[in-house]
């Protein structure tokens, strides 16, 4: 890059006032026009130059066109709380060619604050990560926003990247926060690759984010979609075609999709994997999806809900659902996934730290019967979706409470796969009513 004087014979108008520089081409060159002056600061070859080398505190524009680079485009001040700000638009097409980090933002040394990244269409191969933020005690990288992006492999048959988005930091309270994943798409990341990837963040907001590895035969090496290792997490919606693990403390998850073929024989093919502590998932849906587990909640794991498990389209899963061990408050709420499309439980029964709550997997009403002299044994359809006779014929978990004086005569409760039977020793005379509050739960 070099410092070019004034040039008047730029046919290319300022856009915008607000924008510090405005970035174009012009032939084989990027040129850098001060937003302010009109004046063209900078030239060169390299968008990574270019952009690395405007002063801190800019907001950049970069105009419609398609822009081939090899070297890294840094967004870090010089001086502390000084990092650039990269805005596109519709058009704008960024290929990274190089193999290490299209898009960097780097407070190991320095603080930096107000980072903003939108608008922008960025495709990366050779196993290279498409943005990085990356922070270190005492420094820290704050108020983040990655908005509007799409994110995809060079050539997604043969030329992949490893990470579409990397956020690292040294713990969960402190060297990255305040950030905000906004309307970002990934796709075409490698077998064993991550579309978003954050380690060690806090106060993450991920809103509208999809994603797909686009391997239509499966992977098997551990590929994710969203990996989140982090204090403070919302994930506002998300459609993803590779498998989810969430780590950390206080996840809210509100609506999370998935789609795909994964690994159907390992759990590195499990869609929702939950290793932390308060995780909140307010609705899964499985839609055309092959996968090994649909939920697997992770040893050690406590205070976890997830609820509003459903599906569509035609799914294979081996298994709906896996539970590590040393688990404490775990709730699965209304499940209603047709048991055509899955096996129930990967182990024999549900640990005791699990409670079922409402859809196939917990019902409870009120029966009414009336004695006729002769009859012993009255039945009650539960109506749970029971998992295979191979682990298990009746629901772990049921009573019934009496409710009239006739009612509390019985002597015996028992359940099958499809009923709960009350029994009397001596069978309720004729006109007798007889009457139960009843639960059943998987």
């Amino acid at each position: 890059m070099m410092w070019r004087d004034p040039w008047d014979k730029s046919s290319i108008p300022v856009p915008y006032n607000g924008y510090d520089y405005i970035i174009y081409k012009e032939g084989d060159y990027v040129l850098a026009k001060n937003g302010r002056t009109g004046e063209i600061e900078f030239e060169g070859g390299d968008l990574g130059d270019i952009v690395t080398g405007l002063p801190d505190d800019s907001l950049i524009r970069i105009k419609p066109g398609k822009y081939q680079f090899s070297k890294t485009i840094h967004l870090e001040g010089e001086s502390e709380l000084a990092s650039k700000s990269l805005v596109g638009s519709p058009g704008v097409y960024l290929e990274y060619t190089g193999n290490d980090k299209a898009i960097m933002l780097d407070a190991t040394s320095k603080a930096q604050r107000g980072t903003r990244i939108s608008d922008i269409e960025l495709h990366v191969g050779n196993s290279a990560t498409g943005i990085q933020i990356e922070a270190k005690s005492p420094a820290y990288a704050q108020l983040v926003r990655l908005e509007n992006l799409f994110i995809m492999s060079r050539n997604y048959l043969s030329n992949r990247y490893g990470y579409g988005i990397k956020i690292l930091g040294d713990n969960h309270v402190g060297e990255v926060y305040e950030v905000i994943l906004s309307n970002v798409m990934t796709v075409g990341y490698k077998d064993g690759g991550f579309g978003v990837y954050i380690d060690g963040a806090s106060q993450v907001t991920i809103e509208n984010y999809s994603s797909n590895p686009y391997f239509s035969d499966g992977f098997s090496n551990g590929t994710l979609a969203l990996r989140v290792n982090a204090g403070n997490v919302v994930i506002n919606q998300a459609f993803v075609g590779a498998p989810v693990a969430l780590y950390g403390d206080t996840i809210v998850v509100n609506g999370i999709a998935f789609e795909g073929k994964f690994n159907d024989s390992s759990d590195k093919g499990d869609a929702l994997q939950i290793y932390g502590h308060n995780v909140t998932v307010n609705s899964v849906r499985a839609t055309n999806l092959t996968a090994y587990k649909l939920i697997n909640v992770g040893s050690y794991a406590s205070n976890v809900k997830i609820s509003n498990i459903h599906s569509s389209g035609t799914n294979s899963i081996k298994y709906l659902l896996g539970f590590g061990s040393n688990l404490k408050d775990i709730i699965i709420e209304n499940m209603s996934i047709p048991s055509t499309q899955y096996t129930y439980l990967a182990s024999a029964v549900f640990p005791d730290a699990v409670r079922c709550k409402g859809g196939l997997l917990q019902h409870d009403g009120i029966a009414t019967f009336t004695g006729d002299g002769s009859t012993t044994s009255f039945k009650i359809a539960h109506g749970l979706s029971m998992y295979p006779s191979s682990i298990s014929t009746q629901p772990r978990c049921y009573y019934v409470v009496p409710l009239t004086d006739a009612a509390k005569q019985y002597s015996d409760v028992s359940a099958d796969a499809t009923d709960i039977i009350i029994t009397f020793g001596t069978a309720p005379a004729s006109n007798t009513t007889l009457k139960f509050y009843w639960y059943a739960e998987v």
